[in-house]
């Protein structure tokens, strides 16, 4: 029986640890797609680059590598033809970043597409 109780507890904590992080991924990629729609200068790129890292610690946890590469190596590129005042570069890498951002969101929640 305590065996029991103590499968229904790790199962309770399992969900609620999967709702939070869920919840926080979802909710940081809204945020990050909101300022990278209003970014403009790259400034603007390279606070949305600093965001991103602040952010990608705690998403780091369970997102996968790769993913993260792909949205950090973007952001990079964003800022350098920003400077380089590469407007069709930067349109095409914006969204390239914003299709990233909704991989990310997608992944994070829960839905056939992450537990499969």
């Amino acid at each position: 029986m305590k065996a029991l109780k103590a499968a229904y507890l790790i199962l309770t904590i399992l969900i609620i640890a999967v709702s939070i992080n869920s919840y926080y991924i979802g909710r940081v990629s809204e945020e990050l797609t909101e300022e990278l729609y209003n970014a403009e200068t790259s400034d603007d790129f390279e606070k949305l680059y600093k965001n991103f890292k602040k952010a990608s610690d705690i998403i780091s946890l369970t997102v996968s590598h790769d993913d993260l590469t792909n949205i950090e190596e973007g952001l990079a590129e964003i800022i350098g033809a920003s400077q380089a005042n590469e407007e069709g570069t930067v349109i095409t890498i914006k969204s390239r970043l914003i299709e990233s951002f909704k991989h990310l969101r997608r992944l994070s929640g829960i839905n056939p597409d992450s537990i499969l």
